[in-house]
């Protein structure tokens, strides 16, 4: 938190938003968690910084669409993505929204959809549409989760003597809530 706070004291706010687009690009959902966190205690503003997460997002959807669309000449390197993702082309092809929602919770599927559909030369504008709705729900449901939780981490700290733990904590409790929201809506697939 200090270097954000040493950013944005110095008017470096250009790449502290530079390092929230790219964290996305790296690591979505700890990073949404990790900004969402710094908004609720005050460090960062919040509506350049969920714009900022909002960008990494689609941009990365963006790069493994466009990913897909070259590795489908590339039989050897795409055979991960048809064993993962391939099993899913009718879906994909035809209730793309209702994919990309669900297996945005799914970790370890989403970003194979993703390749699979730019693989399967899905219309840009049908890929678009569906990428964003996704992408916005998906936040939504992270940030009300995270900014509700942070808000529950400053009344336990006053009571808990391992408040350095708790953010870690915090963060597994997502993940194993991702993980059981993944189990389940992966038979909606």
């Amino acid at each position: 938190m200090e270097i954000f706070n040493y950013l944005l004291a110095h008017n470096l706010d250009i790449l502290v938003y530079t390092f929230f687009v790219l964290g996305m690009l790296v690591e979505g959902l700890l990073f949404a968690l990790t900004v969402i966190f710094l908004i609720s205690v005050g460090s960062v503003p919040a509506v350049p910084s969920l714009l900022c997460v909002l960008f990494g997002a689609m941009l990365e959807q963006w790069l493994l669409y466009y990913t897909g669309k070259r590795l489908a000449n590339f039989p050897r390197v795409s055979l991960w993505v048809n064993k993962i993702a391939g099993r899913f082309d009718k879906h994909i092809e035809n209730r793309t929204t209702h994919v990309f929602v669900i297996s945005k919770f799914i970790y370890g599927v989403h970003r194979a959809i993703l390749i699979r559909t730019g693989m399967l030369n899905l219309p840009m504008k049908q890929f678009v549409r569906a990428s964003i709705i996704s992408v916005v729900f998906w936040l939504a449901v992270i940030g009300l989760l995270s900014y509700s939780f942070s808000e529950y981490l400053f009344k336990f700290i006053h009571y808990s003597r391992f408040v350095d733990v708790l953010p870690f904590v915090m963060i597994i409790f997502f993940l194993l809530v991702e993980r059981v929201a993944g189990k389940y809506l992966q038979r909606w697939l």
